[in-house]
């Protein structure tokens, strides 16, 4: 995370205020472990670099952030999201707008600071998610750590873990899920709209997104799922990129890619509710463009049989719940260079690319620094040169 040292710190009178103190120890050590990035202007952190109360560990951390300054302000400046350190009688942290917090100095001296925190509805999403930040990094050209503890929320239970991780353990957190949208107008699911409620009112440095289609299977760029396709479904793939995601990729994108849309399923919503309208409108748009066997649309069959599985008539195919899994497990047999370089053009490449931003920036951290004990002297070790 990014983290900004206030100029108020400037007024911390570090030899009596043990508290302040050990909040700014425990800051910069997670720096120093490549849990975070901290910043702020020179004058500050030039400042606090003087005090002989820290840690010789502590003011190696920033001397490196001072001698690198012009490096690390463009840097800086280009992350949106971020956490303002100030110095007042404030116990709590205060949300000042979606995107920054201010975080009492002594909030962090009672508490201390560990690494953001990721909760997910299960750990393949996490994992995945850490994928796409890591590309977003490279893609961008920036040389950092992504640091991060993810958690599994157990689906339903997910806003627990999330309440949980906040409120109990006072860690940072982003919290992602699916949305569960069988159409683009649909409202999220109610496990998402209480970790959105959660996270809004919250004055804790806590955040949550959803994902903008209907399940994370349904963002994965092309390239990936093909390749984790199984090969008893590999003509059903074919079908489903080449005919229904390049003529209506709202219905890859809202589609149970797990199980699949069937005709059945379609004809067992209620008459004129959204998701009934929007999916006849797929079915039928598809038969209209050729790719869908009219005969296939007006099957009484699979209106009325009592099998759900006998009917095998599917607007979108399902490919199988193991499917996430196998993507998560081929990105991370490959290096992160060579799959940048295979979903730069992919047509799911913006989705992948925004939660890749997002988990970037909650995760921003430098390299871990081998600081010099603080029993030796002299100045930052050579290997402190990294290329960001």
């Amino acid at each position: 995370m990014h983290i900004r040292l206030d100029s108020s710190l400037q007024n911390v009178d570090l030899s009596s205020d043990m508290t302040a103190c050990s909040g700014l120890e425990c800051i910069l050590n997670a720096v120093r472990r490549g849990e975070h990035f901290v910043f702020g202007d020179r004058k500050t952190l030039t400042h606090l670099q003087k005090s002989q109360s820290l840690s010789l560990a502590a003011r190696r951390v920033l001397s490196h952030i001072v001698s690198n300054f012009s490096t690390f302000a463009p840097l800086s400046r280009s992350l949106s999201i971020h956490v303002v350190i100030s110095y007042d009688e404030r116990k709590e942290p205060v949300r000042l707008s979606d995107h920054e917090w201010d975080v009492p100095l002594l909030f962090i001296g009672i508490n201390g600071l560990a690494k953001a925190v990721l909760v997910t509805e299960n750990l393949d999403d996490a994992n995945l998610f850490e994928h796409a930040a890591r590309q977003y990094a490279t893609s961008n050209r920036i040389g950092c750590q992504i640091a991060l503890t993810k958690l599994g929320g157990g689906g339903s239970t997910t806003p627990d873990c999330l309440m949980n991780a906040v409120v109990v353990e006072r860690n940072w957190v982003l919290c992602i899920s699916d949305s569960d949208r069988l159409h683009p107008g649909q409202e999220k699911d109610s496990t998402a709209k209480k970790c959105e409620g959660f996270a809004a009112i919250s004055g804790a440095v806590c955040s949550y997104w959803d994902i903008p289609s209907r399940e994370v299977e349904n963002i994965i760029p092309l390239i990936f799922f093909e390749e984790a396709v199984p090969p008893t479904h590999s003509l059903a793939w074919e079908r489903h990129r080449n005919e229904i995601f390049s003529q209506l990729p709202h219905a890859h994108h809202h589609g149970d890619l797990k199980f699949g849309v069937s005709l059945r399923k379609i004809f067992s919503y209620d008459a004129n509710t959204p998701q009934k309208i929007f999916w006849t409108k797929v079915a039928n748009d598809l038969a209209t463009k050729g790719v869908f066997t009219s005969a296939c649309l007006s099957s009484s069959q699979c209106a009325t049989i009592s099998t759900p599985s006998a009917c095998q008539c599917f607007v979108v195919q399902g490919f199988g719940d193991k499917l996430l899994e196998a993507v998560v497990k081929l990105l991370g047999r490959r290096s992160v260079h060579r799959s940048c370089q295979a979903v730069a053009s992919d047509p799911n490449a913006t989705h992948w690319f925004e939660i890749g931003r997002r988990v970037f920036e909650w995760g921003f951290a430098l390299p871990r620094m081998s600081v010099y004990d603080a029993s030796s002297d002299g100045p930052l070790p050579a290997d402190q040169s990294h290329s960001y």
